[in-house]
């Protein structure tokens, strides 16, 4: 079979993202198996490496989430900014 140059190039770059695609996919496995093996549970489930419903939140409930870990962040640089350092001696 004979391909046009743009759809030998196709090809080549979607088999590309593919083997891409298979090595994160092992990537993602070699982690949640490291987190079973030094986990501290005895019996750990499915949702302790993966929660579909986290995973396919939508972009508002996404762009929600982030809005709230920015208010708690910047919630907790107020507090730190009140604690006065200046009596603390560093030094060797």
């Amino acid at each position: 079979m004979n391909y046009t140059p743009k759809e030998f190039y196709l090809l080549k770059q979607a088999n590309e993202q593919k083997r891409l695609d298979q090595l994160e996919l092992e990537a993602v496995k070699a982690l949640m198996m490291r987190k079973a093996y030094h986990s501290d549970k005895k019996n750990m489930t499915v949702l302790d490496f993966f929660d579909r419903e986290k995973a396919s939140m939508s972009e508002a409930d996404r762009a929600g989430v982030f809005a709230q870990k920015v208010k708690e962040t910047q919630q907790n640089q107020l507090w730190l900014n009140q604690i006065d350092f200046s009596s603390v001696k560093g030094g060797k």
